[in-house]
């Protein structure tokens, strides 16, 4: 006579009587279920990281309309920065031409206290560096304005609203001081970028070093 669960001690009743799951079989399902929660998480951070970039893209090219919708309002001439006062910086002068939709925020902005993860290029200001000879605040004397950056996202120490990039007019712009500026791995190795013809894009830290090692290149210059 075979032996059966009633002859076995071994066996609780209460499994015995209804075919339950043994201890051992619970310890391994658990287990299992903390390995595809640990191997999900990675992949819920990368969907919500790929959506914050796409959002700070986005808030760049509306950005990008309002600035577009200014200089037509003001004969072509672009916004401009703290240095001509606190009533005339482009994040004021936009608001007229900002819809609800637009937010000077990245989300993946680690500098939360700050109102604005965004800066302008003050070669496309008035007179930057007190240089009386540089004036290109005025689309009509911008060339090629696909190839130069308007706005990019700062740096999470870079509170200012607009990079120095006329320090280096006639040189340069070194990869150290760029990325002094520029927050350029913020999406995985990426940043988003706006350019003054108002298009806005990603680029790898790498495509822009290898902009920026091009002596002819007009990324953060356009008088090159």
């Amino acid at each position: 006579m075979g032996v059966n669960s009633l002859s076995n001690p071994s066996v609780p009743p209460d499994l015995r009587a209804q075919g339950g799951f043994t201890l051992i079989e619970l310890l391994v399902v658990v287990s299992i279920i903390c390995i595809l929660a640990a191997l999900g998480l990675p992949i819920s951070r990368a969907m919500v990281e790929k959506g914050n970039a796409t959002k700070c893209l986005g808030n760049l090219r509306n950005i990008g309309m309002a600035a577009m919708s200014y200089a037509a309002d003001n004969a072509m001439k672009l916004p401009m920065t703290s240095h001509k006062g606190a009533a005339n910086q482009w994040a004021v002068t936009l608001q007229p031409y900002a819809s609800d939709s637009i937010k000077f925020k990245c989300p993946s902005d680690p500098a939360k206290s700050r109102e604005r993860s965004f800066a302008i290029n003050d070669m496309l200001t008035p007179n930057p560096c007190q240089a009386e000879f540089l004036d290109f605040s005025y689309l009509s004397k911008i060339d090629r304005p696909a190839e130069t950056i308007y706005f990019a996202e700062s740096s999470k120490d870079f509170y200012t609203d607009h990079f120095h990039f006329s320090e280096f007019y006639g040189d340069q712009v070194p990869p150290e001081a760029f990325e002094e500026f520029i927050d350029v791995k913020r999406h995985g190795g990426n940043a988003n970028y706006l350019f003054t013809d108002g298009h806005s894009e990603q680029l790898s830290w790498e495509q822009v070093k290898t902009r920026l090692e091009n002596p002819k290149d007009r990324l953060t210059d356009p008088t090159r």
